[in-house]
This record gives C-alpha cells, structure tokens and sequence, in this order.
C-alpha cells in the first residue's frame, strides 16, 4: 500500500509539472499570453501559483502537515510579547538585506549595462494608477505565500532531504533553490534573475536561521514586493 501511494503521489507530481510547463509555454505564445494579462503585473506568476497549489494538495493528501514546511507559530521567545519583538528585528534586519542588496544589483547593472529606459517603465500599467496599486497589493501577497510555500518550503526542505539534512546539506540546498527561484524570474531579463536569486538566498537562509519558520521569510518578502510596487508606482 505504501508503496502504492508513493507511486501516486510520484505520477501527480509529474502531471503536475507537465501542466506547469504547459502554462509556461502558453504564457510566452502571442495566441495566449493575453490570457496571463487578464491580471496585470501579476498574471504572469499563474503558473507558479497552479504548480504550489497542486504540490500542496498531493503534500496534504501524503498525509503531511504544512507545519513540516515551516507554517508554524513564531515562538521566538519566552513570551508572546518577546516572540513580537524578535519577529520584528528578524522582519526588519531581512527586509534592510533585501533592500540593500537590490540596491547593489540595480547599481551594478546601472554600471554595466546602462539603465533600464524609461520606456520600459512607462509601460507599467502600476506607473501612477492608485487604484491598481491598491488592488494589486494585497493580491501580492498572496502571490509571495504561494511563491515561500514552494521555493522555501517544497523544493527547500526537499533537496535538504536529498543532500542529508546537515548543515552543509541546507545550506547547498539553499543555494540550489536560490539559483532555480533566479531562473524563474527569465522574464525579468538578467537583471530581474540575479536580483531574485540573490533576495532568494537571504530569504532562504532567513528560513533556515529562524528554526525553518517560513513567517519572517514571506513577510519580508511581502514587504519588499510592497515596497517596490510603491516604487513602481511613484515611477
């Protein structure tokens, strides 16, 4: 039986991913990329958020717990008051990181290869349109639940499970997983992969330090996409 449902799970697994890769495709075509653009800005994480959502029903239907994956509350001290406290100083030592190392990758690109045209930044549909902004924002995070829930926690704890769960292992597994959410943001162009993949490394070791909690992670990921969609918008 045991093996029975492994083979289950493995077979829902690749038809998972054969969706996935279906809707990527579909996503690039000119016959039905408008379909993605049905939401703007974020219609393009479709994919992702199919692939999460069906990972997650073939996790939960093995009989694991989200809490496996770092869904758990944030004891973080000896008290609730303290747990707050230290949520806060890990939400914002993450999100200075983050921004700062953003910082860096815009500059050095700015250096590099010029910056990118105005043009491109025109055509955002978030340039100076509040009532997007207001719209889109809060279905940004949802967006980044989906997005910690796989990087972070399927394809993180799985390869750690893979490299053996030692130190060495997470943090190999880490930066695997880092490298594979840099790829994912191609769209983005080289810039768009370097600055995910390094965001992706800070919030992958921010999930590690934190005892696997994924909370400090996604909200300081949540925080980031505010703020550069703030950004975007003031463009």
């Amino acid at each position: 039986m045991m093996l029975k449902n492994r083979y289950t799970c493995e077979l829902q697994v690749i038809g998972s991913g054969i969706l996935f890769a279906f809707l990527l495709g579909a996503r690039e075509t000119a016959q039905f990329s408008q379909f993605f653009d049905l939401l703007p800005v974020l219609g393009g994480s479709t994919p992702y958020f199919v692939l999460t959502l069906c990972w997650i029903l073939i996790f939960k239907s093995s009989g694991r717990q989200l809490s496996e994956l770092g869904l758990k509350r944030t004891d973080m001290g000896n008290s609730p008051l303290s747990s707050f406290f230290k949520l806060a100083l890990w939400l914002i030592g993450i999100i200075l990181l983050s921004l700062v190392c953003g910082s860096i990758v815009v500059e050095l690109f700015d250096i590099f290869q010029g910056p990118l045209s105005q043009e491109v930044a025109r055509k955002s549909p978030l340039v100076g349109n509040l009532t997007l902004l207001l719209i889109l924002t809060p279905l940004t995070w949802v967006a980044v639940f989906a997005e910690e829930l796989l990087f972070r926690g399927l394809i993180l704890n799985y390869l750690a499970a893979r490299l053996g769960k030692t130190t060495f292992g997470w943090m190999l597994a880490i930066v695997i997983t880092s490298i594979i959410f840099g790829i994912a943001h191609v769209w983005q162009g080289s810039r768009g992969m370097v600055g995910a993949g390094i965001l992706g490394l800070i919030w992958g070791m921010a999930y590690y330090f934190s005892g696997r909690n994924l909370w400090p992670a996604t909200l300081a990921h949540c925080a980031t996409n505010t703020i550069g969609f703030i950004s975007t918008y003031q463009s």
